[in-house]
């Protein structure tokens, strides 16, 4: 009977480990620009665009934006910016940016016609990149 709890002890520790390790898998991919480019675009590909802003809005534009405001800035994203800025992640996602003296600038060039923007900027602060354009 001792054996049987203490496996069922380990298999619940192991469970609930393995899920904080994928959620600390999912804050890494982040911390490198190829593999945040990727996240992003999973993002915005799942529609889950308040979990895209949290990720990739620098964090003092999210401290200043609020709480309160939240919800309707991430709907107006979804309905005038997500699939805008899919598109450009997608047309660099396999390109190489034009980084600062620092490396914590990356600046990609958007190779879409009529495209709104026609670059992508992502600064890393702390471990962290976001996009800042």
């Amino acid at each position: 009977m001792k054996i049987s709890r203490l496996l069922l002890l380990l298999l619940s520790v192991f469970c609930l480990n393995g899920g904080m390790v994928q959620a600390d898998d999912k804050d890494a991919l982040r911390e490198k620009l190829d593999t945040a480019i990727v996240e992003g675009i999973r993002l915005l590909e799942a529609k889950e665009y308040a979990t895209f802003l949290r990720h990739f809005v620098p964090p003092d534009m999210l401290k200043q934006l609020g709480d309160d405001k939240f919800d309707e800035f991430a709907k107006k994203f979804s309905e005038k910016k997500a699939g805008q800025l899919l598109a450009a992640l997608k047309s660099v996602k396999n390109e190489k940016p034009k980084l600062d003296d620092d490396g914590t600038t990356a600046t990609f060039d958007v190779k879409i016609e009529d495209a709104p923007r026609k670059t992508v900027v992502f600064k890393k602060i702390d471990k962290y990149w976001y996009i800042s354009n």
